[in-house]
């Protein structure tokens, strides 16, 4: 395991023998885990509690280094225990995080995000769709109650997408 500390928490990485990667980091009141599963080749981002801007944006910094590095084409958001994030946030989330992780994987790229309904609603109200789409690759989203229900999904997508 590879420790290292931060100004406003703390970070860990770890390397487990089944081939998982995960990183994490705690921020306050706030729990962010961010793990690559080398088994189901998904991205899986776990995040709890208030999120402030910087904490966004050094948040999704993390999840871009393991797209960069892993190029997953499954991701896992579970966010039903994050509060909800200022609007500008959500937009730079889509605009500068989603875009470019779809030309570094340059590929279709299925995220199931897991929240409550009402939070899901305002996640996308103000989307046009051109966050979403990088040539002819799209990022599908898909909203989930349960993550359960989000995997079976994921799978579902990348058998289907295997058959194109």
């Amino acid at each position: 395991m590879i420790r290292e500390s931060k100004m406003e928490g703390s970070s860990s990485i770890e390397f487990y023998d089944d081939g998982l990667l995960s990183e994490s980091s705690e921020y306050g009141e706030n729990r962010l885990t961010v793990e690559y599963l080398e088994q189901s080749h998904t991205l899986q981002v776990i995040w709890e509690g208030s999120v402030s801007s910087e904490e966004v944006r050094q948040g999704y910094k993390q999840v871009m280094e393991l797209v960069q590095a892993h190029k997953p084409t499954k991701w896992l958001l579970d966010l039903h225990k994050r509060e909800l994030i200022r609007r500008e946030d959500q937009r730079w989330v889509f605009t500068h995080v989603f875009s470019k992780a779809l030309q570094c994987i340059c590929q279709n790229v299925f995220v199931a995000i897991i929240l409550p309904v009402y939070s899901f609603h305002s996640l996308v109200n103000e989307l046009s769709g051109d966050e979403l789409m990088q040539e002819d690759n799209f990022m599908i989203i898909h909203h989930f109650l349960y993550e359960q229900e989000a995997q079976r999904w994921l799978l579902q997508m990348e058998e289907m997408n295997l058959k194109v």
